[in-house]
């Protein structure tokens, strides 16, 4: 048992050490085995909590575009410390409930080569990193106990086995960290069981998502949020529109939800804690992006660069009847731009359309506007669907957004409209520009 809640079971061997690991930055247990207790040790393993550590990734906030750049600066740190003999980098596993970042390396410490596989996981908010090494010239004896060793370390949760925990886990894949059942109740408000507001914005977020438009099918936005006292504690009102047909007529409720945010740090000097959380796409992207855009919330972040380094990033979006692609991408240009290069800005746009046409040899053009100020737009009607293509750029970097739907409802058409003006005003935002002064 290490830090009362993590447990591991170690393989057998002749003689196991253990010893309390504790600095400023994290703290835990290290293992050593050995074959022979006069000799040196054949085996470690390292189990710690690095919460306090700022430098630490936070793998909940990480997505798949981030891995490369966390693979560039852990290489980077263990390099500051040990020869590296081979380094066979970093991979996401992403369960859909738990997320971990997995590293393999060979590196050379006091003259032997050891064989590492560090793994990194949130639990209880909570940055945990494991570290299994074996000496490199054993592993045919050691690699797959080491190994099995890591995969069988276990985390002792508290009480989260709620039945709206586990029916959005069994339903969503998703085991979001909140404690109880009433999301509208101050007396027993549903606590939103993280430190980072960051993270307790996302958590949110992802709730009303599944409960809203996953779980009553209804359209919505996130339209205000405020902090309250009471008693002991620090209550957060998410107040939002949702719209809905009956028949033929279309409702518009406006609700809220309440959590206790009682754990988040720093949330007494918080005045908001933002409900339009960012979604960061990674180091080499100059920018980040909201969560929601209206009526639409964000579903998942595809990385082409890594494969197919120029292609960049897509964001998917969606609301009930409504789909959205956000491509950020820059084909490896220095110059993208509609000012800095007009001409290779037209081309892209016109390449775009040209995709469509090849994917839907039957879309039929709509509309064509060239708006004056770094934007292009089309929009086709696709086997009765409609759909929409901008283009616009931002700080070097294209902008591209599919916009599509195939719902015949007004109100949905509407604020598909809402939606894609949003899109648009916030790539102005990121450009300085203001297209529409009030």
């Amino acid at each position: 048992m290490v830090l009362d809640f993590i447990e591991v079971t170690l393989f057998p061997m002749p003689w196991w050490h253990g010893v309390d690991y504790n600095d400023e930055k994290a703290v835990g247990s290290m293992f050593y085995g050995y074959e022979d207790p006069s000799s040196l040790y054949e085996v470690t393993f390292l189990i710690v909590d690095a919460t306090d550590d700022d430098e630490e990734w936070d793998v909940y906030l990480i997505n798949p575009t981030h891995v490369e750049e966390f693979d560039e600066d852990y290489k980077k740190k263990i390099e500051s410390h040990c020869t590296i003999v081979e380094w066979m980098g970093t991979v996401l596993n992403d369960t859909g409930v738990h997320k971990a970042l997995v590293t393999a390396y060979v590196a050379q410490i006091d003259g032997r080569d050891w064989l590492f596989i560090d793994y990194r996981i949130n639990i209880r908010d909570r940055k945990i990193v494991i570290s299994a090494g074996c000496d490199n010239s054993k592993t045919d004896l050691y690699a797959k106990l080491v190994y099995d060793a890591a995969k069988s370390v276990s985390f002792i949760q508290p009480d989260y086995n709620s039945p709206l925990r586990k029916s959005i886990r069994d339903d969503f894949k998703i085991d979001l960290p909140i404690i109880g059942e009433k999301h509208y109740d101050p007396d027993s408000p549903l606590i939103i069981d993280v430190a980072s507001s960051q993270k307790a914005s996302i958590v949110e977020m992802r709730l009303i998502n599944c409960i809203i438009q996953h779980g009553r099918k209804r359209m919505y936005r996130v339209i205000s949020s405020e902090l309250q006292k009471r008693n002991d504690k620090t209550l957060h009102y998410v107040t939002y529109d949702e719209k809905y047909p009956e028949g033929d007529v279309v409702y518009t409720d406006t609700g809220r939800m309440l959590f206790d945010v009682s754990k988040v740090t720093g949330i007494n000097q918080l005045s908001v804690l933002l409900p339009y959380c960012m979604l960061k796409l990674g180091k080499r992207y100059p920018f980040s992006f909201p969560y929601q855009f209206d009526w639409v919330h964000f579903d998942m972040l595809i990385d082409f660069e890594k494969n197919n380094p120029g292609l960049g990033v897509c964001l998917k979006y969606s609301a009930v009847g409504i789909n959205v692609s956000i491509y950020v991408y820059n084909h490896q240009q220095d110059d993208v731009g509609y000012k800095t290069n007009y001409e290779n800005f037209i081309i892209e746009f016109n390449q775009a359309s040209l995709d469509i046409i090849n994917a839907y040899p039957d879309a039929k053009l709509l509309k064509e506007m060239d708006y004056d100020e770094n934007i292009l737009f089309r929009s086709y009607d696709i086997d009765g669907a409609y759909s929409m293509l901008t283009l616009s750029t931002a700080k070097g970097f294209y902008v591209k957004t599919r916009i599509s739907t195939n719902s015949t409802d007004k109100f949905v058409f509407e604020n598909m409209w809402v939606s894609s003006a949003s899109i648009i005003k916030y790539v102005d935002y990121l450009n300085g520009f203001v297209r529409h002064p009030d």
